[in-house]
C-alpha cells in the first residue's frame, strides 16, 4: 500500500469539461475541478466564495424581462439602464450608486390605514400608473423603502395600489414620495432587446437594430434623458438613407474619431463611416476626413452582426470576422482583411485590452453562442488570430450566450448570462495561463439570470443582474448587484438587505421582496437561525445591531479524481482513500469537507478555546488539518462546501492519499 501527500495549490482552470476527465496528461486536469459552483477563480491560484447579491429593486413589470445596459460617462458617473417593455410599450429606467434614479421629493402629510392606503401629498402631480418610492414615514413604517403604483389620484392624494393598510401602524408624521424616473420612447420590440447594439461617446449613446431607425440617447442630468432618432446633418443624408425599412443599420461603434454603422437588411455587409470629428455627417467624399462607405467582398453573403472599434475596426459577420488596420482610415485607405473564419452570434462582443472576445455562431442561428473565441495579436505570426477560450469548459456554454459583460477590477472577469438562465464567470489572465470558468447558481425558487452588466463602483466594478424568481407563488424579476470585491465586509446571501441600527433590535423590516421565503441571516457577524418573512419583516431570536438577510446559497468545490500517488504509475481508477486533509484558507468560515463521494461533509471546526462565548467566531486564516468522512473507492475526490452566510477562500488542498497496490 502506497501513501503520498498530493497537493492542489491552484484552481486556475476552473470547472473543466467532462470530456477532460481522462486527460491526466494535461496540466489543466490538475489545476481544475470537477465542480466549481458559486466560487470565483482568483488570478493568484485559489478560489473565493462569490459575494451575494444586494437587492436594488423590482423591474417595472415582472411579466416582462428587461435588459441591462451600462452607460458610463466616467468612473464617477456611471448608470445602469433598464431597457424593457411593460406589455404595451418600451421604456428606460436608470440606476446609479446601487439605487434607482428618482425625481424630486413630494412631502407626505398623511397615510390612511385603509385598503388601499391613501397618501396625502399636496400638488404631487402623479398620474395613475406612475410608480413611486416611499421613505421617511414615521408611524406607518411598513410602507418605507418600497415601490408602489399610483391609482385613484386626485390633485392632493393618491392610492398605493393593492396595499392593505388595515394592519399597519398608524401614520404619525413626515415622509416623502419619489416618482421613479423613466422615459417611454424606445421603439424596439421586446424580442429584439438583446440584439440592440450600442456605442457611447461622453453623454451620448448611439443605438442600432435593423428593425428600427438608429437612435441617439442623450443625458444632460440624472433625471434628464432623451431618446431620439439619429438624424444626419441637413443636406448630408447617406445613400441609402437610414430612414426606410430594411435600410436601418444593425451595428454601431467608434473608430478614429468616426462613428461607424453597418449591416442593414438591404446591405448586410456594408459599413458606413462618418466624417472624422462629426458624427452626424455621412455625405460620402474623397478627402481624408470625409465620410465614406465600404462593402465586405466575400464569396458568401453573411449578414453583419457587430462592429467593434479597438486596435483597428473589427466587423463580425455570420460567416467570419474582418479587421481594418490602418494608422489613418480614409476613403482610399480602408484595408479589410479576414482574421477569423468563425461566424459570429448576434451578441455584442467585449474588448479586453485590444483582444476581442466574441460569441461564435454554432451551426444555424438558433444554436448561437455555444463557444467563445478571443481574437488577439499573435506575435509569432504577426497577425490577429482566434483562440477558443471555452474549450476546456465547453459544457458550461451548452445553453448558449445571452449576454456578456467585462469586469476589469478587482479581478479581470468575463461574466456571462446564458439563454437557459445560468450565470458564468471566467477569470481571464491569458498571459498568466489563467482561464478559469465557474458557474454561479443564484438562490431562490426557479432562479434564472436574464441579463448582466458591469459599471464602476466605489471599490471596483459592480456586476448588475436581472434575476427571475418565484416569490410567494408569483414570478418576480429583480435588479440585483454583486459587490465588486469578495471580502469579509460583503453580504453572503442573495437578494440581500443589509441594515444597521443604533440600538439593538430583533424586528427587521424592508423585506417585502422576500415575502413568504425562508431567509438566512447574519446578525452582528454571526449566522443565526433562519426565519420566514411575514408582512415584510422577521423577528430574530435575539436583538442585533447589524444584519444581512437574504436567500441562502451554497458554494461547492469538487476536485478531479486523484491521479497520482501510486509508485508504479497513475492512481486514477485504482482503489484509494484520503485519510487526512489540510486546507490552506484565508478569511474563512462556515465550511464542510468530505473525502468520499455521496457522503455529507463534516463541519470544519474553527472555534478555539479562547474565543468569546456567544460572539461571532473569528474568520480563519492559515492551514487547518481535518479528518473528513472517507473510505475506499476508485475516485479520490474531495468536496468542500461553504453553506453559511460567511466568506471563504481556499488557497490549497493537501491530501493524504493511500493507494491499494
Amino acid at each position: 500500500m502506497a501513501r503520498s501527500w498530493p497537493t492542489q495549490s491552484q484552481f486556475t482552470a476552473g470547472e473543466v469539461s467532462p470530456k477532460l476527465y481522462g486527460r491526466t496528461d494535461l496540466k489543466q486536469y490538475f489545476q481544475g475541478c470537477r465542480t466549481l459552483t458559486n466560487w470565483q477563480v482568483m488570478p493568484h491560484g485559489g478560489v473565493t466564495r462569490r459575494a451575494g447579491t444586494r437587492f436594488v429593486g423590482e423591474v417595472k413589470d415582472s411579466a416582462h424581462p428587461p435588459r441591462l445596459i451600462p452607460f458610463i460617462f466616467g468612473v464617477e458617473q456611471a448608470y445602469v439602464i433598464e431597457l424593457g417593455h411593460d406589455g404595451g410599450a418600451g421604456y428606460m429606467r436608470y440606476y446609479k450608486d446601487q439605487g434607482r434614479v428618482v425625481e424630486g421629493a413630494k412631502t407626505i402629510t398623511a397615510a390612511t390605514q385603509a385598503t388601499p392606503v391613501v397618501i396625502a401629498a399636496a400638488g404631487h402631480g402623479y398620474p395613475n400608473g406612475a410608480q413611486v418610492m416611499i421613505a421617511g414615514v414615521a408611524g406607518m413604517t411598513e410602507i418605507n423603502g418600497r415601490r408602489f403604483t399610483v391609482t385613484g389620484q386626485t390633485a392632493n392624494t393618491f392610492e398605493l395600489s393593492g396595499e392593505d393598510g388595515t394592519g399597519h401602524t398608524a401614520y404619525v408624521s413626515g415622509g416623502e414620495a419619489f416618482r421613479v424616473y423613466e422615459i417611454a420612447t424606445p421603439p424596439w420590440a421586446e424580442a429584439d432587446l438583446w440584439e440592440v447594439m450600442f456605442a457611447q461617446s461622453n453623454d451620448i449613446m448611439y443605438m442600432a437594430h435593423p428593425s428600427q431607425p438608429p437612435q441617439q440617447l442623450t443625458r444632460t442630468g440624472h433625471t434628464a434623458w432623451t431618446l431620439s432618432t439619429y438624424t444626419v446633418t441637413l443636406g448630408k443624408n447617406p445613400v441609402p438613407a437610414f430612414t426606410a425599412a430594411n435600410d436601418y443599420p444593425g451595428a454601431v461603434t467608434f473608430i478614429q474619431q468616426r462613428l461607424a454603422w453597418a449591416a442593414s437588411n438591404n446591405n448586410p455587409q456594408k459599413i458606413w463611416l462618418s466624417r472624422s470629428g462629426d458624427f452626424l455627417d455621412l455625405l460620402a467624399g474623397t478627402n481624408a476626413a470625409d465620410p465614406f462607405d465600404a462593402t465586405v467582398a466575400s464569396p458568401r453573403t453573411n449578414v453583419g452582426r457587430w462592429l467593434l472599434g479597438s486596435k483597428g475596426l473589427f466587423f463580425g459577420t455570420a460567416g467570419a470576422v474582418w479587421r481594418v488596420n490602418a494608422d489613418e482610415i480614409t476613403p482610399t485607405n480602408f484595408p479589410l482583411k479576414r482574421v477569423a473564419s468563425a461566424g459570429c452570434a448576434y451578441r455584442a462582443p467585449v474588448d479586453v485590452d485590444d483582444t476581442v472576445v466574441f460569441s461564435k455562431r454554432y451551426g444555424k442561428p438558433a444554436n448561437d453562442g455555444r463557444q467563445l473565441d478571443s481574437l488577439g495579436f499573435n506575435v509569432d505570426t504577426d497577425e490577429y488570430s482566434p483562440d477558443e477560450i471555452s474549450v476546456i469548459s465547453e459544457h458550461l456554454l451548452a445553453g448558449g450566450v445571452r449576454e456578456m459583460a467585462w469586469q476589469e477590477q478587482p479581478d479581470r472577469t468575463l461574466w456571462i448570462a446564458t439563454e437557459d438562465g445560468a450565470l458564468l464567470s471566467c477569470t481571464y489572465y491569458p498571459q498568466q495561463a489563467v482561464i478559469g470558468w465557474a458557474r454561479h447558481i443564484i438562490a431562490g425558487a426557479g432562479a434564472a439570470v436574464e441579463s448582466v452588466a458591469v459599471i464602476p463602483g466605489d471599490n471596483g466594478d459592480e456586476v448588475w443582474l436581472v434575476v427571475r424568481r418565484t416569490i410567494n407563488g408569483a414570478t418576480r424579476r429583480y435588479i440585483e448587484v454583486i459587490d465588486p470585491t469578495p471580502s469579509p465586509d460583503n453580504v453572503y446571501v442573495d437578494a440581500a438587505v443589509a441594515a444597521a441600527t443604533s440600538s439593538a433590535t430583533a424586528l427587521w423590516t424592508g423585506l417585502n421582496h422576500l415575502e413568504g421565503e425562508s431567509v438566512a441571516i447574519r446578525a452582528d457577524g454571526a449566522p443565526v437561525a433562519s426565519k420566514i418573512v411575514s408582512g415584510g419583516a422577521i423577528l430574530l431570536d435575539a436583538a442585533a445591531l447589524t444584519v444581512e438577510i437574504g436567500l441562502t446559497y451554497s458554494a461547492t468545490l469538487v476536485t478531479n479524481d486523484l491521479a497520482t500517488g501510486a509508485p508504479d504509475g497513475a492512481s486514477q481508477g485504482r482503489k484509494k482513500a484520503i485519510g487526512k486533509l489540510i486546507l490552506q484558507l484565508k478569511d474563512s468560515g462556515g465550511l464542510t469537507a468530505s473525502a468520499k463521494t455521496g457522503t455529507a461533509g463534516d463541519d470544519v471546526v474553527f472555534r478555539e478555546v479562547g474565543d468569546e462565548v456567544g460572539a461571532a467566531i473569528p474568520l480563519f486564516t492559515g492551514p487547518i488539518a481535518i479528518k473528513p468522512p472517507s473510505g475506499w473507492d476508485r475516485l479520490g475526490r474531495v468536496t468542500i462546501t461553504a453553506n453559511q452566510p460567511l466568506p471563504a477562500t481556499v488557497l490549497a488542498l493537501i491530501m493524504r492519499e493511500e493507494v491499494n497496490d
